[in-house]
């Protein structure tokens, strides 16, 4: 059954139950509008439906039911342009139901001519959600193009019984879309209604993109080491008006664990939610990167995030902790240079050590720093340690944290290596540690083997 309305107008549901764009009136049983091929033009045309929007919202896909001549070739298709020009509900001679303006969108599909029948059938052209707003003009249109020289016809139809339909041939690619759609009555490509009762009649269904959400992590990569945790925030977020629960899910590789909390969290429209996911490393697995991911589901509707984790079996999270790489890899610094020689390091073959000024004997002030690649809860960190020797009053080791705050440590004078245990506050997040000389001094710090696990 076809539903005809007096005028065409679109109705964007904001829940995603499609609406018709409304058809034009005319006096036959069978409504067919026609664009046709013709040798002694180009081989382009395109036919199309003016409408007003009366709400807001992102257009998911428009359909039209199409047929063909026998042997009709090539493909379709559709196209959303916007328009500032009259919209007519008859079209008349010249004029056409609006002009062309501004091209906001081409269908992410197309359909192949071939596959029509000389019956219409409904076709679906998606888009990649458009934006339409209420009350602006705007036209949808099928765009052809033929393969084949001789004249052939793509209809739209509603209608597959009887009589004699209105036609209605298409401008060519020349006049659109500088021109009106079906203007130029002179074109050899067009034929135009001149009644009402000989007007085509179409329908054109657009849909609005339904409700979802989206889930995301924040951070998506994390470092760990053996038995230890650290967190990603994981947020859902309403899209297209969705509202409701979502209920999350973690899956964790053999030898971690992930806990969300909460596992449901719910959404208004246009809002936002969050979860603490906590990844712990309870197993003996290899050291390398392993992937979390979070599920969110609300009925039908599933979506997936990862969060990457680095993991270092050994309990250090702290990379080149004994500056064995011969360098300050991984470390920020300012007044200090790598030592190679005998008693200048704890193990292996490097320390660290302030820059010496043999014109004046004094040592350099310096700091030496490295962030964690992500923060980690104090709660999971058994130990912070250092080995030193020599050191002044002025040198300390600052365990820091999240909110910029620090715990300090001093490092006072000892004349042989020695295990420091730093500070820290296991109620905090931790993420990095530095080491400080606050002035030049004339005594030596050497420095060697963090562990921060």
């Amino acid at each position: 059954m076809v539903i005809l309305s007096i005028s065409l107008m679109v109705v964007l549901s904001p829940v995603h139950a499609d609406q018709s764009a409304g058809s034009l009136p005319s006096g036959g049983s069978n409504w067919t509008f026609n664009g046709r091929n013709n040798p002694s033009d180009d081989l382009d045309g395109r036919a199309g439906v003016c409408f007003t929007a009366s709400t807001s919202g992102l257009v998911s896909h428009v359909d039209f039911y199409l047929g063909r001549t026998a042997g009709a070739t090539g493909t379709i298709e559709a196209q959303l342009y916007s328009t500032t020009g009259a919209i007519a509900d008859f079209p008349t001679i010249g004029t056409g139901c609006a002009s062309l303006s501004t091209l906001i969108a081409s269908s992410t599909t197309s359909i192949s001519m071939s596959s029509l029948g000389t019956s219409p059938s409904l076709q679906t052209f998606s888009f990649a959600s458009p934006s339409i707003s209420s009350g602006n003009k705007y036209i949808a249109v099928i765009h052809m193009t033929f393969t084949n020289p001789d004249p052939q016809s793509i209809f739209i139809n509603l209608n597959s019984g009887g009589g004699n339909p209105g036609m209605a041939w298409v401008d060519n690619v020349g006049t659109v879309p500088q021109g009106n759609l079906n203007q130029n009555a002179n074109d050899y490509d067009e034929f135009l209604c001149d009644s009402v009762s000989s007007c085509p009649a179409f329908n054109v269904v657009v849909g609005a993109s339904p409700p979802d959400f989206t889930v995301s992590a924040n951070p998506t990569s994390i470092t760990l080491s053996q038995d230890h945790s650290a967190t990603s925030t994981i947020t859902v977020s309403s899209l297209n008006g969705f509202s409701g629960n979502v209920g999350l899910s973690a899956n964790a590789p053999a030898g971690f664990t992930a806990t969300l909390n909460p596992t449901t969290v719910s959404l208004t429209s246009g809002g936002t939610a969050t979860s603490t996911l906590t990844i712990t490393a309870t197993g003996t697995q290899i050291s390398g990167t392993y992937t979390v991911t979070v599920t969110g589901s609300s009925g039908t509707l599933s979506h997936q995030t990862a969060v990457s984790v680095s993991y270092t079996v050994g309990g250090n999270l702290l990379s080149n902790p004994g500056f064995e790489t011969g360098s300050f890899a991984s470390w920020s610094q300012t007044g200090m240079i790598i030592r190679a020689d005998a008693g200048s390091m704890h193990s292996g073959l490097y320390g660290a050590a302030p820059a010496y000024n043999p014109a004046t004997g004094i040592y350099s002030a310096f700091t030496l720093q490295q962030n964690l690649p992500s923060a980690v809860a104090g709660s999971s960190i058994t130990k912070i340690q250092l080995w030193y020797r020599w050191g002044t009053s002025a040198d300390s080791v600052q365990v820091l944290y999240t909110d910029g705050t620090y715990t300090q440590t001093n490092l006072p004078f000892v004349g042989s290596w020695t295990l420091v245990n730093a500070a820290f506050d296991s109620t905090k997040t931790i993420s990095g540690i530095k080491v400080v000389r606050t002035s030049g001094q004339t005594i030596n710090l050497n420095l060697d083997d963090f562990v921060l696990g």
